[in-house]
């Protein structure tokens, strides 16, 4: 199965890009991220939304040093695809 992942760009409207998903793919759920930080770390913060809703179903956030961008990303993942049933495939 094809999972499309689309990157919003600065000053795209979230909430518009998810309705266009909605319209244009045939998806159960939508997740959405957003990083940011300071200094001292980063924080990914996640968003699961069913197909069509504005309101997610599901947050969580993961904190963690600034190189561990991808570490973030592998929790973010293995929990939400936990919590779907999933088990996600093997990251190299």
């Amino acid at each position: 199965a094809h999972h499309p992942r689309v990157s919003r760009q600065p000053g795209q409207d979230e909430n518009m890009l998810r309705r266009s998903l909605a319209e244009t793919n045939d998806m159960r759920h939508i997740l959405t991220g957003r990083i940011g930080g300071a200094e001292d770390g980063l924080t990914l913060t996640l968003r699961l939304h069913r197909r069509g809703e504005d309101q997610p179903i599901w947050t969580e956030s993961f904190s963690g040093a600034t190189n561990e961008v991808v570490a973030l990303e592998r929790r973010g993942v293995s929990r939400i695809a936990s919590l779907l049933g999933l088990k996600p495939e093997k990251l190299s």
